[in-house]
């Protein structure tokens, strides 16, 4: 117990320390505003690697690689216009679904969406009114409309809640066998939340600058996704994330 433990803290410190380390070896090579991508392409890479490896000789099912196609596409809209940094991006996500697949099918905690229709209208309009009430209250009821920002608010929605709350989720669950109690779900949701928050702001990670008021949002909206991931299901994360992105996005074209 006590050596799990502390192979559970160097995985912490480890994801902890994934970014700033990223970002120093890439200062170099790329200009300041650049940064977050070039972080990113690291990520991906170790990302696709290691869903290449696990995913040798395994069966994929036609639906598993129709599903993962799809998640792809939409991730395709990550930057408008198309950049590669968004096609790499798809390429992984598509092989990181492939991945949660494989794990769920041995008995990950992985859950989809919920089957009952009135469930569905109470999860979704939920989410919807809970995101409303927290974008408004903080940043005013004033929404502009601007269709094209509905698929760059979900692609990296898509994108990072496959990755973070799915295939890294499940992965530490699985790699430590933990039981699905509150002492678990709380450092599993520490150890990735460290590396998403600090993925979206690496020159701040470097600098400091305000680096809590930046993260304070991530570590909200994520505790919420994850919640919602572990309860009800993926799809729901998913959800709440692209809508968090989107009333954020609408209010400050106003």
């Amino acid at each position: 117990m006590k050596c799990r433990g502390l192979k559970m803290l160097g995985v912490t410190a480890v994801c902890a320390a994934f970014v700033p380390l990223a970002a120093l070896a890439c200062r170099p090579f790329v200009e300041t505003d650049k940064l977050r991508f070039a972080v990113f392409a690291v990520f991906y890479t170790l990302l696709l690697a290691a869903s290449a490896f696990y995913l040798r000789g395994k069966t994929v099912e036609k639906r598993e690689l129709a599903v993962a196609a799809a998640a792809a596409v939409l991730t395709l809209f990550y930057t408008i216009p198309l950049m590669p940094i968004a096609v790499y991006a798809a390429v992984v996500t598509g092989a990181a679904f492939l991945v949660l697949c494989q794990q769920k099918k041995i008995g990950a905690p992985v859950r989809w969406l919920r089957r009952s229709r009135s469930e569905n209208l109470w999860l979704f309009g939920g989410i919807t009114v809970f995101y409303v009430c927290v974008c408004g209250f903080r940043y005013g009821f004033r929404f502009a409309f601007f269709p094209i920002d509905v698929l760059q608010c979900l692609a990296p929605a898509v994108s990072e809640e496959i990755v973070f709350r799915g295939v890294l989720t499940a992965a530490l669950f699985r790699l430590f066998r933990l039981d699905d109690e509150f002492s678990a779900n709380a450092w599993v949701f520490i150890t990735l939340t460290i590396p998403f928050a600090f993925l979206h702001f690496p020159d701040a990670v470097l600098s400091g600058d305000a680096l809590f008021a930046r993260s304070f949002p991530i570590f909200f909206n994520t505790a919420v996704c994850y919640w919602l991931t572990r309860k009800h299901g993926l799809v729901y994360a998913v959800y709440a994330h692209a809508l968090c992105d989107y009333l954020i996005f609408m209010t400050a074209h106003i």
